[in-house]
């Protein structure tokens, strides 16, 4: 999606490009690995890159699900928020279910931790302000008869 509306608006400028003065020039780039933030990061390393040239202005496009198809939403100030990732791993130790008195289970304090986790943008961010937690993954053992030794999570969080 992004790199077709990148296409798509530079299609359109070149189309007009006959309303633009002519000691402009129009720079579009795409931002290599944006979710994970490494594509922003290298674009801003290489002092040659595009990031660095002598720009009047710069525009930044992102697809977001509600927004009904045809719509251009902003604002002014910051619109989107900057993400972490981070896993968790719980560790116990396994065993047979049927003997919970010789395992250390790391799936109840892994729940437990998902429960805390979830209350901290709550708690700690003020009502004013923009933040997200997400819990996105919680993985531990494969059989229902036994106790693994580790329970991971994966969460993302998101302040804007």
């Amino acid at each position: 999606a992004h790199t077709a509306m990148l296409l798509g608006a530079a299609r359109l400028l070149h189309r007009r490009r006959a309303a633009f003065p002519r000691h402009g020039a129009v720079l579009f780039a795409f931002q290599p690995a944006e979710e994970g933030g490494a594509g922003a990061d290298e674009m801003l390393r290489h002092q040659d890159g595009a990031l660095y040239k002598d720009a009047g202005a710069a525009f930044g496009v992102h697809v977001w699900p509600t927004v009904p198809k045809g719509a251009l939403l902003t604002r002014t100030g910051t619109l989107m928020a900057g993400a972490l990732s981070w896993d968790i791993a719980v560790r116990g130790r396994g065993g047979h279910a049927a003997m919970p008195h010789l395992n250390i289970d790391p799936v109840v304090p892994a729940a437990a931790l998902v429960a805390s986790l979830q209350s901290l943008v709550s708690r700690e961010t003020s009502p004013l302000g923009s933040a997200v937690l997400s819990v996105t993954t919680m993985r531990g053992g494969t059989v229902n008869n036994v106790t693994p030794d580790e329970a991971c999570l994966l969460y993302t969080s998101r302040r804007g």
